[in-house]
């Protein structure tokens, strides 16, 4: 699947990609302002990602029979 950024998206990934971590995210030493960018991205690749939204519960809720 190829998802489609803005270009201010873009511009984010762009200040993120010297932080990238080897097997993905960014490395621990990156400045509190590229950790939220990249959590922003998380965000935001997320919704393309998830066929649905996940509902409130789903940490708590129990299998059905």
């Amino acid at each position: 699947m190829i998802i489609k950024f803005t270009e201010e998206e873009e511009r984010l990934f762009d200040k993120v990609m010297p932080y990238a971590a080897k097997g993905g995210g960014v490395r621990p030493d990156a400045p509190p302002e590229i950790q939220a960018i990249y959590a922003r991205l998380v965000e935001i690749t997320n919704q393309y990602l998830s066929p649905c939204p996940l509902p409130d519960n789903w940490t708590t809720a129990k299998p059905t029979k």
